[in-house]
């Protein structure tokens, strides 16, 4: 522990380090991405609104999950090179949730606005993934 904290404050990432730190990004917009396709495709073919709000509900669990998975790898990883990348990737944890809570009010007003709302922050939260994942291409 104290190797670790001496050494983000003195020492150049190594590039090992540094790539591991990618590729635990890179799975975690993985988890992000297919979430995401599972309640699109969900709600498109939705025979009854509780199966989508039920797969509403999985997806903004299982990402959850895999965000808090990142941030345990990520803690491992001080590396002020990638600091934009784990902003981007917190960024678009936090849209992808507002996305489903956006989604999921529609069960708690029966507003129906809260459908276009969600989808707008899900397609901001996709580009923002889309992004790093160039700008982490563009490192390697």
């Amino acid at each position: 522990m104290v190797a670790m904290a001496v050494c983000s404050v003195g020492c150049a990432p190594s590039p090992v380090g540094e790539e591991r730190f990618f590729s635990d990004t890179l799975s975690y917009f993985g988890t992000l991405s297919s979430q995401g396709m599972g309640v699109a495709q969900t709600m498109a073919g939705a025979s009854n609104l509780e199966s989508a709000k039920g797969a509403l509900l999985a997806a903004k669990s299982a990402e959850g999950a895999g965000y808090e998975n990142y941030l345990r790898s990520r803690a491992e990883v001080r590396s002020v090179s990638a600091q934009d990348i784990a902003g981007d990737a917190g960024e678009a944890h936090r849209l992808f949730q507002e996305a489903m809570s956006q989604f999921l009010m529609y069960w708690a007003d029966g507003n129906a606005a809260h459908v276009p709302d969600g989808s707008s922050t899900l397609n901001r939260c996709t580009a923002l993934a889309t992004a790093t994942v160039q700008k982490i291409s563009a490192r390697r």
